[in-house]
């Protein structure tokens, strides 16, 4: 791999990471200078949004659902413009109304694939169980 696209590849987890972070704190305000005006999350309960507005729902239903919430990177993995990350998400307390059935918070598993376009989130695809 040349310096060049070594250099891009670790730039774009860079970026990545610090989305992670930022929705372990909450950090909207931060976490809105990551992602593309047109920023499209295909997971099924935000399509149709764009753009800043994606981004806000995403964590919104981060701050009503789960209280407690911390993902954790488990891989990270990098090619071109795509960013792939296998994690983990904890929940310290008990879940949304729909999951009160689960006693003392939750864990979820998933991935997310993310495209990279000028140093910006462009798209997210996600897939999670629990």
């Amino acid at each position: 791999m040349g310096a060049g696209k070594h250099e891009a590849t670790r730039t774009n987890k860079a970026l990545i990471q610090e989305l992670y972070q930022c929705l372990n704190r909450l950090d909207m305000e931060r976490a809105r200078h990551l992602v593309t005006d047109d920023y499209v999350d295909h997971s099924m309960n935000l399509q149709g949004l764009l753009g800043e507005s994606a981004l806000a729902a995403l964590f919104a239903l981060v701050r009503q659902n789960f209280p407690g919430f911390h993902i954790a990177v488990d891989d990270l993995i990098a090619e071109g413009d795509r960013v792939a990350v296998r994690w983990t998400i904890h929940t310290m307390s008990q879940a949304a109304p729909a999951l009160a059935h689960l006693n003392g918070g939750i864990t979820m598993q998933g991935i997310s694939i993310y495209r990279l376009d000028h140093g910006r989130i462009a798209e997210r695809w996600a897939a999670l169980s629990m």
